[in-house]
């Protein structure tokens, strides 16, 4: 499995790093934040004990989503930031 984004990819959309975490089974996590007016929108990587990647998600106004897209949360970033998703 790989990170929903990469880092270079997260930067690029504005997303800001809010930091590393301890998982209960050993593992870490590695959250990331977008915020546009009052709305958060979150990605986390959860990473086992050796550093590979065991799930990624995407909350959406502390709404989970397990099975999103990286082309459809570009999509809803253009249309939150322009009102639309243009080409």
């Amino acid at each position: 499995m790989t990170r929903f984004l990469t880092e270079r990819e997260l930067l690029d959309l504005g997303f800001r790093n809010i930091g590393p975490g301890d998982l209960d089974d050993g593992g870490t996590y590695e959250w990331w934040r977008y915020s546009i007016g009052e709305l958060d929108i979150d990605i986390t990587d959860e990473l086992d004990s050796d550093g590979e990647v065991t799930g990624s998600y995407v909350e959406i106004g502390n709404e989970a989503f397990h099975h999103l897209k990286k082309t459809d949360l570009i999509k809803l970033l253009k249309i939150l930031r322009h009102g639309r998703a243009g080409d």
